[in-house]
């Protein structure tokens, strides 16, 4: 993703609230979380839409990476939500960052292909 439009505060809200995810766990690398309302239309508004799923069970994630003490990258992508809570352990969410990096929102979904957001790495091997 582009560097986020600093004049929405919406936004800016969600950013650090990720900065504090990283400050509060000093040994995590990676977070994986819902996407947020303000980075998906910060999304459709840089890339002219998004391929909105109609399951009920697809939704938008964002995963993060730390780089630095202050700084992260992020990625968004669909993902199966496995109705599981969303805090993540690390390797989770760094094999999201990894999964859905490559991924788009806005091209049309190939809903076989599409990861799984489970809790652990042991329920993502077992549902494929």
């Amino acid at each position: 993703m582009t560097a986020p439009d600093p004049s929405n505060p919406a936004l800016k809200s969600i950013l650090d609230a990720d900065l504090r995810f990283f400050k509060r766990w000093p040994h995590r690398n990676h977070r994986l979380r819902l996407a947020g309302l303000p980075e998906l239309s910060e999304i459709s508004a840089k890339f002219g839409g998004i391929a909105i799923p109609t399951r009920p069970d697809v939704r938008a994630f964002c995963a993060l990476r730390r780089v630095g003490t202050a700084a992260f990258t992020r990625v968004a992508g669909f993902a199966i939500d496995c109705g599981e809570p969303t805090d993540f352990p690390d390797e989770v969410a760094h094999e999201a960052y990894d999964v859905l990096g490559p991924a788009s929102l806005t091209d049309p979904l190939d809903l076989a292909a599409l990861w799984r957001a489970a809790p652990n790495l042991r329920d993502q091997q077992e549902a494929e």
